[in-house]
């Protein structure tokens, strides 16, 4: 599962697992993201585990990222 979103500055999402017991990718593509209160800019990407939810707030317009659920 996954998912794929474009962002104005300042704007917030989240997103849920589908399963509990995966972890997540997260890719910025494009703009700057403040996710789980770490900073990532373009090109960066972060791996996170052990959580039920993932949440990001955009930082620039135009912001874009991919977030991937991984087993």
């Amino acid at each position: 599962m996954g998912f794929i979103g474009m962002y104005d500055a300042r704007k917030e999402g989240f997103y849920s697992l589908k399963n509990n017991s995966n972890g997540v990718f997260v890719f910025v593509i494009n703009g700057a993201f403040e996710i789980e209160n770490r900073l990532l800019e373009s090109k960066d990407g972060l791996s996170v585990s052990g959580i039920d939810s993932l949440e990001w707030e955009a930082l620039s317009e135009n912001a874009l990222l991919i977030v991937l659920e991984i087993p």
